[in-house]
């Protein structure tokens, strides 16, 4: 599964360009995991 904040972000307090990527996998891992998730990698889109 792949996923794009581009809607609406969640970002840091102070920010115009980050997002709270924990805030995210706080929200989405409990709907998640009871469907198999079973790790998660996040990384920087160039």
């Amino acid at each position: 599964m792949s996923c794009v904040v581009g809607i609406n972000p969640k970002l840091f307090q102070g920010s115009s360009r980050f997002c709270d990527i924990g805030w995210y996998l706080a929200n989405l891992v409990p709907l998640l995991e009871p469907l198999g998730l079973s790790e998660i990698e996040a990384r920087d889109s160039p």
